[in-house]
This record gives C-alpha cells, sequence and structure tokens, in this order.
C-alpha cells in the first residue's frame, strides 16, 4: 500500500468516527438525557444531517474511484453505499433545506440573547 492511499484511509476513518460521534451526541442531547434548551435541537440534528450525509458521499465517492469501473456494477457493495449516500444527501430534506433552517435558528438565537 503507497503512503498517499493509507493517509487517504486514515482520513476517511477519522471523518467516520467524527460523524459517528457527533450523531451519538446529538441522540443523547435529544433523548432528554442531558437537559438542554429546545431551540439548539433543530441546529445539532441538521448539522449532524450536514455533516453525515456529506462525508458518506465523500466515502462512497472515493471507495468507487478506488475499484474503477466495478464500482458501479450491481453486484458490488460499493454502488449500493453510493447510492444509500446519494439518497442521504435527498431524504429528509435537502442539503440546502437544511441550511436555510440552521441560518434561520442561529439569526433567531442570537437575536433573543
Amino acid at each position: 500500500m503507497e503512503p498517499f492511499e493509507s493517509q487517504r484511509r486514515a482520513s476517511q476513518r477519522a471523518n467516520c468516527q467524527t460523524g459517528r460521534s457527533e450523531t451519538c451526541k446529538t441522540a443523547i442531547m435529544q433523548s432528554g438525557l442531558r437537559r438542554r434548551p429546545s431551540h439548539g435541537n433543530r441546529v445539532d440534528s441538521d448539522g449532524v444531517k450536514l455533516y453525515c450525509a456529506t462525508m458518506a458521499k465523500n466515502v462512497a465517492d472515493r471507495a468507487i474511484q478506488t475499484l474503477g469501473g466495478y464500482g458501479y456494477v450491481g453486484e458490488y457493495d460499493v454502488e449500493r453505499l453510493w447510492r444509500d449516500a446519494k439518497l442521504l444527501e435527498i431524504g429528509g430534506g435537502t442539503m440546502e433545506a437544511h441550511q436555510k433552517n440552521i441560518t434561520y435558528d442561529l439569526r433567531h438565537t442570537a437575536i433573543l440573547r
């Protein structure tokens, strides 16, 4: 394995761990295990979705690029993962809608203070 390839894999692993950590933290906050003002919930959940959907799409893109033409063949899991990652960007609201929600909530929170 080339040094550049191992650095890329390490970066992907770090991105996945960051996404997992943020998802767990947001789930704990919203489950009520830790008390927090309700106005931050949508900012957190939209932020996690933005980060994780983008990260999943980037990782799937790199996996397809690594496999070359085989990455597009339906018999490999990478093709399904890429398709699912692309749907994450669309399902549950577009990326732009989540960005607008975050902007609105942050502006609204700043006005209240």
